[in-house]
This record gives structure tokens, sequence and C-alpha cells, in this order.
């Protein structure tokens, strides 16, 4: 396995030698075969280095779960039985599904769709660099956006970040600097549809169109495209209605703390650390630095420069919601004015290179200091991307690491666990967790969600009592209620689900100095022990807690395959039995571990 991610990261490396090579000669003696060729290596970069950074974030398999039913059963849903929307990225999913009912693969499709929505963020970069007059940008654009660190970390995590993107980019391109309207306001009506805050994108450009006087000089024509850029939204809005019962996804319900103190802070400290691992702060010291005479005297970079001021605004909502705990190297939420920003800083560094950096050096002693700086950054983008693509790979080997920050080992567990359930579970048991991705997807089972990104009940919960924000000493942090907005603890005491699964019960991390093999049940009674000490006070707030489990009659179990997996869960009265023969009819031969201390 280090053999084959040696492989790609000389492949990486070669392909990226050929994009500069290839733009190089072109400048030399502009030609369509040295142009092809520094386009076929950036896509190659890409491509390889997909590869490498491929890692699946769990929330994924939410979001795959929906494009699995409609593909099985012809239902786009959560859940099989009970119709519940968790996922916000409709239409990538959607055709996702359709795909895979002709045979296509989930995963490796949507590893796929990341792949093409880096290209077309790139190729709508390029465009817009060279509608910016930018030297040397018709080739020179593949080798600069290809080695922006978020864009390749956020091609490797599943999600549909970059395909929005894109044609965010994509729509302002085609309204603004190509003037093609048609293809700009029909893309821009299919922005919701990829994901549901391009609404309040269309918004924006649509009031930005009017207020810069862009729309045609017929007014009936005008109210023509005003309403129609909507018209997708609202039939899917329709649909959604019909189909799940409420006119808003499930997770925007359960997330939206818009006007509440504490989300506002924590999503304007995350802000901040986005700006800084996105490279942000960069891009904008050099809008300060600029000459802004410049500015004035160039229509297109003004245009460009009020853009990027929208899609800031944008963005916005999201942070002081206070938004979710994602690695601030991606700066996922930020990535649409972050690459724009970097779409302006290669204009002005071109521009500027002539004059300002050449008269005025402190400028440049300022910007390397800032992006050494920057680049040591442990979280920073630059370092999280040299790290996944050329640190030494050995790409089984991290699943025996510590779950800690490994989100290779955590996938693998969970799936492990679905996979378990599936086979151990009749196909009517409904499994109750605030852990809904890797294990429902695997386990492919009905899914109480205690969590509230897919259940109506706790989305429409008032926000929980959120910690004083200045404290002189305190033992939580935040993530837990910014993973855990909405609680309603009685949910497990109204359904009864036939498995309780609470949260990460791993071995290895709750007995130390220890290898799985010289685990014996004095050491597992100790686990449990300090498993429920660790966890008591998330356990109690979202479901009651191990004393509720008790009282309405489950019971831990805690399973073993080989010296690899343990997994602890609970399971009813009613489903003990069943169980329990199914286990054994899969090999798995012990007894039920009860612990006193419950």
């Amino acid at each position: 396995m280090r053999g084959l991610a040696i492989f790609f990261q000389v492949g990486l490396l070669s392909a990226f030698a050929l994009t500069l090579f290839s733009s190089y000669r072109f400048s030399l003696q502009p030609s369509g075969a040295w142009k092809r060729l520094a386009s076929g290596g950036a896509f190659l970069t890409l491509v390889l280095s997909a590869f490498l950074i491929f890692q699946p974030w769990d929330e994924l398999f939410i979001f795959l779960r929906h494009s699995k039913h409609l593909a099985e059963n012809g239902i786009f849903s959560f859940n099989r039985f009970e119709k519940s929307e968790g996922i916000v990225d409709f239409l990538p999913f959607f055709v996702l599904g359709l795909l895979a009912k002709l045979g296509l693969p989930l995963l490796e499709t949507n590893f796929a769709f990341g792949i093409l929505g880096s290209w077309l963020c790139v190729t709508a970069a390029r465009r817009l660099l060279i509608e910016l007059k930018v030297k040397g940008a018709e080739v020179w654009a593949y080798p600069l956006l290809v080695v922006y660190p978020p864009l390749l970390l956020n091609m490797g995590n599943g999600f549909t970040v970059l395909l929005f993107t894109a044609s965010l980019l994509w729509s302002l391109n085609f309204l603004f600097f190509d003037r093609k309207p048609v293809a700009g306001w029909f893309l821009l009506s299919l922005v919701p549809l990829i994901r549901i805050e391009g609404l309040w994108f269309t918004l924006l450009v649509l009031v930005f169109s009017f207020k810069t006087n862009r729309f045609p000089p017929n007014k009936s024509l005008h109210v023509l495209i005003s309403i129609g850029v909507f018209i997708p939204a609202f039939f899917l809005t329709l649909w959604r209605l019909r189909y799940f019962g409420h006119y808003l996804p499930v997770p925007v319900r359960y997330k939206s703390a818009i006007g509440n103190g504490f989300y506002a802070l924590i999503g304007a400290r995350n802000l901040f650390l986005d700006l800084l691992a996105s490279l942000s702060v960069i891009f904008i010291w050099h809008w300060f630095i600029f000459p802004k005479q410049r500015v004035q005297n160039n229509e297109q970079l003004r245009l460009a420069f009020k853009l990027w001021g929208l899609l800031l605004i944008f963005c916005m909502p999201y942070y002081f919601s206070g938004g979710d705990w994602f690695p601030p190297a991606w700066g996922r939420y930020l990535f649409p004015f972050s690459f724009f920003g970097f779409i302006l800083f290669i204009t002005l560094f071109e521009s500027c290179s002539t004059d300002v950096f050449k008269r005025q050096s402190y400028f440049q002693l300022l910007n390397a200091v800032l992006l050494i700086i920057l680049t040591l950054l442990p979280f920073g983008s630059i370092s999280k991307s040299f790290e996944v693509l050329f640190t030494p790979k050995k790409s089984l080997s991290g699943l025996h690491q510590k779950k800690t920050g490994k989100s290779n080992f955590r996938l693998q567990q969970l799936s492990q666990l679905g996979t378990h359930l599936k086979n151990t579970t009749s196909p009517t048991a409904q499994i109750a967790s605030s852990e809904l991705a890797t294990i429902m997807y695997f386990a492919e089972r009905e899914t109480l969600d205690l969590l509230g990104v897919t259940n109506s009940d706790i989305a429409s919960s008032p926000l929980r009592t959120p910690p004083k924000l200045f404290s002189k000493a305190t033992r939580r942090n935040e993530l837990p209620y910014l993973i855990f907005k909405r609680l309603k603890p009685e949910l497990i005491a109204e359904k009864r689900p036939s498995i309780v699964y609470a949260f990460d019960f791993l071995v290895t991390d709750l007995i130390e100095n220890r290898e799985l093999e010289e685990i014996n049940d004095s050491d597992i009674f100790l686990a449990l022990s300090r498993w429920e000490r660790r966890f008591q006070g998330l356990n109690d707030e979202l479901f009651g807690g191990m004393t509720e489990l008790k009282r309405i009659g489950y019971a831990p179990v805690v399973v073993k395959y080989g010296v690899s997996f343990y997994a602890l869960y609970f399971v009813s009265p009613q489903e003990k039995e069943d169980h329990f023969q199914r286990m054994k009819q899969h090999g798995l031969i012990g007894t039920l571990i009860r612990n006193n201390r419950l």
C-alpha cells in the first residue's frame, strides 16, 4: 500500500511539472498543443491529488443514504418507512441516486463529482482571470489555481462545496463578464437546487443587478427574469412541502441560531480561523495596499471587487448562526469568498509586481512574514494539504491508531458496527443514535435520530441553554453545543427503538498501554466504567443517560470481532432474544455483559 501512495505522489509531481513546462513553452511559442498539455497536466494534477487526499467525512453518509434509498426504493429520504430529509444539497445527491439506479457505485461516483467540481472551479477562475486581463492567464492560470490548498482539501471530503462554488463562479462570469445573460440566469436559477442557501445568493445577485443597472431596459423582461430565476426553487419547495411536510429541510431548521449571542460569538471565532486557514487574510491585505486609483480606472476590476464583497455577505449568515464544526483548513463555508479572493490576489499581484512591490520593499517583507506565519499554522490549509499529500503513506496502518483526530479510524469503526447490526437485527428493527451517518448507511435499518438533523421533533424544539460566555474556568468546551443545538431526551422512552448506540466505545482509548489481544473481561468492565464517566454529561442531556436506559429495560452489549473491533450498544427487552439468536447464527457466542454501575 505504501508503494501505491508513492506512485501517486510521483505522478502528482510529474503532472504538475508538465503543467508548468507546458505553460512556459506556450508563453514562448503560443500553440494549441502546449495549451492542451497545460490543461491536461492540471486536470491530472487534480485527479492524482484527489486519490491521495480522498477521505470521506462521516457526515457524507447521511447524504449518500438519501441517494441509496432513491436508487433502491425510489424514495429520496433518509429513512425508508418514514420520509425524512437530512440534506440541503438536493440536486447533486438526487442525480447521484439516479446514476446509482444505472449501476454506478455511490461512493466512487461522488468522488468523481468532487474532481469534476474542482475542475469546474479552475476553469471558471481561469475564465475570470482572462476577463480581468491578467497577462498569461490563458495558460498560467492552470498551475496557479490547482495549488490553492482549500481547493485540494475540499476535493477529498465528499461534500458538494466545489460543485456549488463552480455554479456560483460560472453564473457570475456569464452575467457580468462574458455577457451571456441567458446562460447566466439559467445557471443562477439552478443554484438553489444544488444547495438551499443558493436562494440567498440568487437574491443578492438580483439586488446587485438591479442596483448596478444590469437588467435589460424592458421592464416586463426585468420582471420576468426576477420571477423566472426562482421558478425551479419554487417547484422544489412545493415538492418538499408535499413529500416531507415542510418547505425547509430539517437541517436548516435544526441548525438555525441567528440572533443568539453565544452562537454568533462562536461563529465569529470560526470565521476568523477560516480567514487565516484559507489565506484570505493575505487577499484582504492586498486590497489595502493596492493603488485604489487603478481600481477606479478599471471597470472590470472594480466590478470584481464588488462581487467579492457580495460573496462575503453571502457567507455571513452561516457563521453568525453558529454553523457546524469543520476543520478550518477546509474553509468549507467560506470557500466561495476565499477562492474568488485568490483569483483577485493573482490579478493584483500580477498588476502590482511592476511598481508597488519594486518601489516599496517593505511590502514584500510583510507579505513574506505573513505567508510564513500562515504556512506554519497547524490548522492552516497549507500545512494540512502538505500533510495529506506528501507525508509517508501507509494506507491501512492509520486504522489501528487512536481515534482522536483520526477520521479514517472512525469510519472503519462505525462501518463495522453498522455491518454488524445489519447482520444481527431484523429488517424492521429501529436503531436510535446521534451517530446518523456511517453506522446507519451500513446498517440499512430505520433510524431514530437523536441528533436532530433528520428529526422534525427535535428540529422544532427550542435552542438549548448555551453555556456562559465568560467563565473563569470550565471543563466543557462549546463543541457539544454546536453539534447538539436542540434536545428532546424523552424520544427513546416514547419510541422504544430496538438498538441504542450512544458514543464511541473504543477500548484502546479507554484502557491505556494495552494491546487489543491482551484485553480481558475485567478490562472491559473498567472500560465501561470509564466510558460511562467520560460521556455522562452528554448522554444525560441527550436521552436521559444510562439511568434512563436501565429504567426502561435496555441492557448493554459489548461485541468483539477478533482482536481489532469492540463496540458497545444497548438492546431493548423486546429485541434481545432475537438479536442474540442472530448473533449466534453469525458465530458470535458469549454472554450479556451487565454493568453493575448502571
